[in-house]
């Protein structure tokens, strides 16, 4: 008998019988390759592809005396063996998506966009300098501060504010900022205030 054959006693001798998922006269045994064979049932051409595959939903691989089913690249085969569901790369970690950008799943697959403040195409990501692009809303009397994936204002020495809205400080109002001698006159400016001796000083 051959290999892949089971020797079977009988009354007048012994037969020889292929394995499953092999077939010839037991002398000699071939591979059966499941996967390649098609149903043979009249409505063959109404029956779909699960049937003709023995069952797989995607990927039918035959192998030496059998068969088992497989799934195209970012799916995973079910408990069932049989039909395969898509994995979320995007939970699972499995994406190459850069640190400063988003994953989306998508069915079989997944995708990767920049976060705001951040220009790339998601697998390569690269801060934006707000401040030196000139796409800030800084008030013109305060400095940009670039950070990453933003950037942040702060008024002017002399004014006060958000540093998106700043307006000026009044020093000469107060007697903490006017630092005016006594005998001089303080006079208010965009941004700060100047210092005038009154008559007889110098």
């Amino acid at each position: 008998c051959h290999e892949n054959a089971t020797c079977v006693n009988t009354t007048s001798g012994h037969a020889c019988v292929c394995r499953r998922g092999f077939q010839g006269d037991g002398q000699n045994c071939t591979d059966i390759d499941e996967c390649s064979i098609q149903p043979t049932l009249p409505d063959v051409a109404t029956m779909s592809d699960e049937i003709s595959r023995h069952g797989c939903s995607d990927v039918c691989v035959n192998t030496l005396g059998s068969y088992h089913c497989a799934c195209p690249e970012y799916f995973i085969l079910n408990a069932d063996g049989r039909t395969c569901e898509d994995t979320d790369e995007c939970s699972s970690g499995h994406h190459n998506c850069h640190g400063s950008a988003q994953c989306t799943n998508t069915y079989g697959s997944f995708s990767c966009s920049c976060l705001d403040g951040y220009i790339g195409d998601g697998t390569n990501c690269t801060d934006i300098d707000e401040c030196t692009s000139a796409s800030h809303d800084c008030h013109e009397h305060a400095h940009c501060n670039n950070t990453a994936g933003g950037f942040t204002c702060a008024c002017s020495e002399g004014f006060t504010g958000d540093g998106r809205s700043c307006t000026d400080i009044d020093e000469c109002a107060s007697d903490v900022t006017n630092l005016c001698d006594v005998n001089a006159d303080c006079t208010n400016t965009d941004g700060g205030y100047i210092c005038t001796c009154t008559d007889g000083y110098s």
